[in-house]
């Protein structure tokens, strides 16, 4: 097995519906919906025939009062 690496760009747009009394957000609905855009890149390592390992670092673009993530977002996944 050799080494095969790929670098990808990654772009994301994410709408999260959130609850209210969590966040003590002043709405009157009990949910409210924050838009974040997130950008980076990451490399992929293959780790069998049809499987491959990701590691991703995020930043996220546009800043808010409730923000969810922290910059950099890092993000390890398996795909199979």
């Amino acid at each position: 097995m050799g080494v095969h690496i790929g670098v990808f760009l990654h772009l994301e747009d994410e709408l999260l519906s959130l609850q209210s009394s969590f966040w003590n957000a002043p709405v009157t609905s009990e949910r409210f919906y924050i838009n974040t855009i997130l950008a980076g890149g990451g490399i992929s390592q293959q780790i069998g025939r049809r499987s491959s390992l990701n590691i991703m670092v995020l930043w996220a673009l546009n800043e808010s009062v409730y923000d969810v993530y922290s910059n950099p977002e890092i993000r390890v996944s398996f795909n199979f």
